[in-house]
């Protein structure tokens, strides 16, 4: 099984103060031990970045993008081209939806792209007009 992790898995297993640190971490080593593999969308890269680098976190810009450069080597990621960004605009749109969501529907078709049968993510509320319920893998539902 190849699993789409989301941003916010990202910002949790990177960070050990995260309230749900340990649990991410948990479930990954229970995935990777059931034979999941894990995949990512490049612009949740830069998701990342700009989370940990918010006044919520307060980490250094650098100390983020070592964590970048270390999330890229760990595993493939899938960068769309601008036909495929509208594409996912015109899903988001189609589907009712607005602002954010159209980050959702970017790491939709970039699991698509890189043949993942799952995506997961710490929020419920994210995917469920983007994806096929049976496809969304809720690590704290």
């Amino acid at each position: 099984m190849i699993i789409l992790l989301d941003t916010s898995i990202f910002i949790a297993a990177n960070q050990p103060a995260h309230i749900h640190h340990t649990a991410v971490r948990q479930w990954r080593t229970e995935a990777v031990a059931q034979g999941a593999t894990f995949i990512g969308a490049s612009h949740a890269l830069a998701e990342f970045f700009r989370v940990l680098t918010s006044p919520v976190f307060k980490i250094s810009p650098r100390d983020v993008a070592q964590m970048v450069e270390a999330l890229e080597r760990a595993m493939p990621f899938f960068s769309l081209t601008p036909e495929e960004y509208v594409e996912a605009v015109q899903l988001t749109e189609v589907q009712g939806l607005s602002s954010g969501a159209v980050y959702d529907a970017l790491h939709v078709r970039a699991a698509g792209k890189g043949g993942a049968t799952h995506v997961a993510s710490l929020d419920k509320r994210s995917f469920p007009h983007l994806l096929p319920p049976k496809h969304l893998i809720t690590v704290l539902s």
